[in-house]
């Protein structure tokens, strides 16, 4: 950040500080102004971009935490929501836990002290069912699975049953040749015939499966999920 930037961000409470890359993205310079609509925070901040900073690596913005306080509502006052306690070893945390929880049982604000990753695990529960929606991803992703594998074995019993089917009708007119007169005489199958049948099968078996297994390869699971439920 350069000097004279960071000085003028210091010196405006309503100062706002940009790393460079989303300042390029979204077009922001030098004294403008902006406007930060609140969402957990149930009002606006007006910023002005004081500083444009290089942060490789990093996409984050600054500004002061005291213009955000002295925003709130009187009725929430200033205190502080969250504390880090930095244990010795993994085996002091239950008993820390229980020590803080139990200091602050009876006090105007009792604590729930836990780990790190149980507290971003409530964060995650937030969202919903987590769980249950990966599962219902890898269901979509195994049912693709089999659904091309079995577009491949179709293709497999098309060849085989074709050629099966055209050599066993070869074998069964050649041999009934005799018996076979009149009007019915046509039926009696070639040798040229057989190669041909199995062609049919084969074209047959490569459209009915390579064409579903395609169009289902360039469905997102997104999609597929949104179609069927």
């Amino acid at each position: 950040m350069p000097p004279e930037q960071k000085e003028a961000f210091l010196r405006d409470q309503q100062g706002m500080a940009v790393e460079s890359s989303i300042a390029e993205r979204l077009g922001f310079e030098l004294g403008q102004r902006i406007t930060i609509q609140g969402d957990i925070y149930p009002f606006d901040l007006e910023l002005v971009i004081r500083a444009i900073f290089e942060a490789p690596n990093d996409q984050s913005t600054l500004f002061h935490y005291k213009y955000l306080q002295e925003s709130m509502p009187e009725e929430w006052g200033n205190h502080a929501g969250l504390f880090t306690i930095l244990a010795r070893s993994p085996d002091d945390v239950p008993r820390i836990a229980q020590s803080v929880d139990e200091m602050f049982r009876n006090s105007p604000a009792p604590t729930k002290t836990e780990t790190e990753d149980a507290f971003q695990e409530s964060f995650v529960e937030e969202i919903g069912n987590i769980k249950l929606f990966l599962m219902c991803i890898a269901g979509a992703v195994m049912f693709t699975i089999i659904l091309v594998s079995a577009n491949t074995m179709a293709m497999l019993i098309s060849a085989v049953g074709g050629m099966l089917s055209a050599g066993l009708s070869y074998v069964a007119t050649q041999a009934l040749g005799d018996l076979i007169v009149g009007f019915f005489a046509g039926f009696i199958m070639p040798l040229w015939g057989v190669p041909v049948c199995v062609a049919v099968a084969l074209l047959i078996g490569f459209f009915s499966s390579v064409v579903p297994a395609t169009l289902a390869s360039k469905t997102k699971i997104t999609d597929a999920l949104r179609h069927s439920g």
